[in-house]
């Protein structure tokens, strides 16, 4: 994947090589599958090569933490169906808002409420998970990787 994303890009190894500050032959190892790409050196690649989606392929396939907690994604949606999923899994959670409400208010999950606790937790996943896709359209419009980063701690413009 990394070595098509490359010549995608239009990158010789040198070169892409020299944008990443490490060297030819440590490239070629990173996309023969040789060595796991270090994380930092995925998001230049990520940025460089205009492929976000390395980032998810990273994640889902090489890094033992996303294995169990990256979203998988498929082929990028158009902007307009990623909106009414997202609409549509928001509408799903908002329907079940006041079940989650009456199961918190007590500060604890009984038995009786664990399944139905659950379900909930699994709508509010998918709704995650469109979110994710726009996050996706976003960086791959070129607005940037940047421009779809909220750190832990902070809140949108």
């Amino acid at each position: 994947m990394l070595k098509e994303a490359r010549e995608a890009a239009g990158l010789s190894q040198e070169a892409a090589a020299d944008f990443l500050y490490i060297g030819r032959r440590t490239l070629y190892s990173y996309e023969a599958g040789k060595t796991h790409v270090q994380p930092d050196v995925l998001i230049k690649m990520a940025e460089l090569y205009r492929r976000p989606d390395l980032l998810d392929w990273y994640c889902c396939e090489q890094c033992s933490i996303g294995q169990r907690v990256a979203h998988r994604y498929g082929q990028r949606r158009q902007l307009a169906t990623a909106v009414l999923g997202l609409l549509k899994e928001l509408s799903d959670l908002e329907a079940l808002k006041n079940r989650l409400i009456a199961i918190a208010s007590d500060g604890d999950i009984c038995p009786a409420e664990q399944a139905e606790f659950l379900a909930i937790l699994r709508e509010a996943v998918e709704v995650e998970k469109e979110i994710g896709e726009l996050k996706r359209l976003a960086a791959a419009a070129g607005l940037g990787l940047e421009a779809v980063e909220i750190r832990h701690g902070e809140k949108a413009a």
